[in-house]
């Protein structure tokens, strides 16, 4: 991959893709960085599970990356893209195995190019392994241990931050009553009711 490359605007034709508007249903921002990565619309990929952004893994023969597209809100002061990037940035820093390298920042598309991290999910219905916790609570640790370091990477406050432990575990524990399985096809309903209840106890 070049290390300069030209920014396009959303505005401006890249080749032949006309970056100002989607094709085969794919947004400009992936698009666009489809492009710049040397990679091609048919290697875009929508990965599900965002609530709050679209996120796409791109590929070419050799590498991979994600790319991570965020909506303007103009409804709220808080910038998700901006926080986002500031954590980032704090998380290489203190905890550079355990994070994505943050490779590239759009403002232009509002998008971050990230490293992609292979990973396998857990099996449907199984605990996680021991190991995988050891490495959540490490990583959890890290991002803790040093209180203005943290204060230097990250400026803006969380979206559900609180200022004593009590008050977080109340959030929690809110969210945990609102957990519902109306959405679980009914073959699989008893086993998740049972683990919410686990979660819940």
């Amino acid at each position: 991959m070049p290390s300069h490359h030209r920014m396009v605007r959303s505005d401006e034709s890249f080749g032949e893709i006309d970056l100002s508007e989607p094709m085969e249903g794919l947004p400009a921002f992936a698009l666009h960085w489809a492009t710049e990565l040397g990679s091609k619309p048919s290697n875009l990929e929508e990965l599900h599970g965002g609530i709050n952004n679209r996120v796409y893994l791109c590929s070419t023969e050799r590498q991979k990356w994600v790319i991570k597209g965020y909506p303007l809100n103009t409804e709220s002061k808080r910038d998700r893209m901006k926080a986002e990037v500031q954590f980032l940035k704090f998380a290489n820093k203190v905890a550079p195995d355990l994070a994505p390298n943050l490779i590239y920042t759009d403002q232009d598309h509002r998008c971050v190019v990230l490293e992609y991290l292979e990973g396998k999910a857990f099996a449907e219905g199984m605990p996680p392994q021991a190991d995988a916790i050891a490495t959540a609570v490490r990583f959890i640790q890290l991002l803790n241990r040093d209180y203005q370091l943290a204060k230097k990477f990250i400026e803006m406050d969380a979206s559900e931050g609180f200022l004593s432990l009590r008050e977080h575990i109340a959030n929690v524990n809110q969210r945990l009553k609102a957990m519902s399985c109306d959405h679980v096809a009914n073959p699989n309903k008893p086993m998740a009711i049972t683990l919410t209840n686990q979660i819940r106890s």
